[in-house]
């Protein structure tokens, strides 16, 4: 498991996901960097698993005004990917959305209810 949401002072569960690929320095901007996200699953509350298939590719406000343009996402494989940088020319549109295809990945085995308690004074 790598996150568990806390959300006080609320009643609202889960409402989005978001992954994303940045570049902090603005010298490396010929540098191409790209991520690859799959094996993504949400449990409800319920405790029901569920893979994440579904995703919408966005821009941050740099590319949309245009000022750089070599950014990318969509699927390979079994998994979504971000990509960005490097002056390429082969963009996606923004707000594109994608479905990334059904594997065989079996949903997490996390003994949840043991994690209680184990980020205590993070919230």
């Amino acid at each position: 498991m790598i996150a568990s949401f806390r959300r006080p002072k609320t009643d609202k569960h889960l409402t989005g996901i978001h992954s994303f690929l940045e570049n902090f320095s603005d010298r490396n901007g010929w540098i191409e960097r790209q991520g690859h996200y799959g094996n993504q699953w949400a449990r409800d509350i319920d405790g029901k698993w569920h893979p994440i298939r579904e995703a919408r590719f966005t821009g941050d406000d740099i590319a949309r005004r245009g000022y750089r343009l070599d950014y990318a996402g969509g699927v390979v494989g079994n998994d979504f990917f971000l990509r960005n940088g490097g002056f390429f020319a082969d963009t996606v549109k923004l707000d594109s959305r994608f479905t990334r295809p059904s594997d065989e990945r079996p949903e997490p085995e996390i003994a949840v209810d043991k994690l209680d308690g184990v980020f205590a004074g993070l919230e």
